[in-house]
């Protein structure tokens, strides 16, 4: 298969970044204004962390009172862009600014807040998106952490493949004792054979990003190493899932109790309205040949035609397709998987 990268990946589609935060009051704050001393010329000290940071992102300019909205294709980098376009800065007088890492940038999220997950009182106008952060995934350092401020999700991503956001810090982190730096230890003589392999475990599966390691019960769960080992991968080393459920690697069931075959629907849908970019075909076989139609009608799609408006930044801030792809599904930064047909093509598919 041939991709063929756009730069900055079609980005030109996203709209302004205005939109409602949702914040759950009953959920103590995170990220207090208190913690934080404001500064006129765009920087923010965190006096938790020791750490300042630019109170817009990189591309975003700063209109003398909050962060103006930018043009989209000005905030987005592909990992390399990031680290270089952050290294020429000059802001507030400082030229050392960086890219932070997972760890220094985890301490943004306010966790009772999404769309975005972040004090926008202190840090105006942030999208509800990935941003990048320094750290490279220790088993392949062809991906790169990043947190989306969606909701705070953390995840490792293709750095030459995709485009995200970045937030500028500079300066030294102050330490701090977390479960985190408890998990990262080596194991030590004293360390019982059982405690050694539980903490290695939970060290792995903190690693991934995704598994919460502070449920007592995370122990409980098989490794996902061990429980995906024999699926089939993609060129990226990542699960095929498609594949693993044509070779019979997963048979999926329609309930817990049954054996009962999917029920699979040979229908293609092609969406027209994709700006400049091919048409998008969407399979209905490879989707309910293991999930039910309820996973997505009608909650997300009605059963009519033209009824929803699909953007692409709804589906990079997880929403429509983006509720299963980037997650446990392939990236929707890979574009030709979707933009699957020529606007020239012959073929005839349901519109």
């Amino acid at each position: 298969m041939h991709l063929r990268f756009l730069n900055p990946l079609v980005l030109l589609l996203l709209p302004a970044l205005t939109q409602a935060q949702n914040c759950n009051p009953g959920i103590p704050e995170t990220t207090p204004d208190n913690r934080f001393d404001v500064h006129m010329d765009a920087v923010v000290v965190d006096n938790s962390t020791g750490l300042i940071w630019s109170r817009c992102m990189l591309g975003q300019p700063w209109d003398g009172k909050t962060c103006a909205p930018p043009k989209a294709v000005a905030t987005f980098r592909d990992w390399a862009g990031a680290i270089n376009s952050v290294s020429r800065i000059t802001l507030a007088g400082f030229d050392d600014w960086r890219l932070p890492t997972l760890k220094e940038l985890r301490t943004l999220v306010e966790q009772r807040c999404k769309e975005p997950s972040i004090n926008s009182r202190i840090f105006p106008e942030t999208s509800p998106a990935p941003f990048w952060t320094l750290d490279s995934y220790l088993d392949n350092h062809e991906y790169a952490w990043r947190i989306s401020f969606d909701d705070g999700n953390e995840n490792a991503d293709l750095k030459f493949i995709n485009s995200y956001r970045v937030r500028m810090v500079r300066g030294q982190m102050k330490p701090q004792i977390s479960i985190e730096d408890v998990i990262k230890l080596e194991p030590v003589a004293m360390d019982s054979d059982e405690l050694r392999k539980e903490r290695l475990q939970l060290r792995k599966l903190w690693q991934d990003g995704i598994h919460d390691i502070t449920n007592p019960d995370i122990i409980k769960l098989q490794n996902p190493d061990e429980s995906m080992s024999g699926f089939t991968r993609n060129q990226w080393g990542r699960v095929d899932w498609v594949s693993a459920l044509q070779s019979g690697e997963i048979i999926p069931k329609t309930g817990y109790d049954n054996d009962q075959p999917m029920l699979e629907l040979e229908l293609d849908i092609l969406l027209k309205d994709t700006g400049q970019m091919d048409y998008v075909k969407f399979p209905h076989k490879q989707h309910s040949q293991w999930l039910a139609c309820s996973n997505c009608h009608t909650r997300l799609f009605p059963y009519k035609a033209g009824v929803v408006n699909i953007r692409m930044d709804d589906v990079l801030n997880g929403k429509y397709c983006g509720m299963c792809h980037g997650k446990v599904a392939f990236s929707p930064m890979l574009c030709e998987r979707c933009h699957s047909v020529p606007k020239q093509s012959p073929v005839k598919i349901a519109e």
